[in-house]
Parts: C-alpha cells; structure tokens; sequence
C-alpha cells in the first residue's frame, strides 16, 4: 500500500541519493475529495487516490482521468 506524504516524510526524509521527490511520486498517493473518475489525471499507472470524502482508495488502469478502479469495497 502506497504511503501518505507525511509517513513517507517521516521514515524516508532526505536520506536518499536520488531525488526524494522522485520517488515519493511513486511511493505516495495523491488525495481528491471525491470519486477521482473523470476528476483525476493519473501521472502513472498505478498511482493511488485516495477519496477523501468517501474513504476509498482507486487505482489508475491507464493514464486518462476516466481510468480510476476502485479498491475499497
């Protein structure tokens, strides 16, 4: 499970040698206050959004905003 900004921050910091933002990009899902379909562009396959309203996580299957699954039941 991908981490929140803040966990990352606090277990990784600056300790890496690569860009940090680098990889939190990957490591880190983004937040929406909502469904994130059609509303959210994914950067990757992949990525998490987490729906703040609703307290569901959705994966990106492509890389379009219409392509968000839904994890959580």
């Amino acid at each position: 499970m991908p981490f929140s900004q803040a966990n990352y921050d606090s277990i990784f910091g600056s300790a890496w040698h690569t860009s940090g933002a680098d990889i939190a990009r990957l490591l880190v899902y983004v937040t929406f206050p909502g469904n994130p379909t059609n509303n959210v562009v994914p950067s990757f396959i992949g990525q998490h959004c987490f729906d703040t309203a609703n307290s569901d996580f959705y994966i990106a299957v492509g890389t379009a905003s219409a392509n968000w699954k839904k994890l959580t039941p």
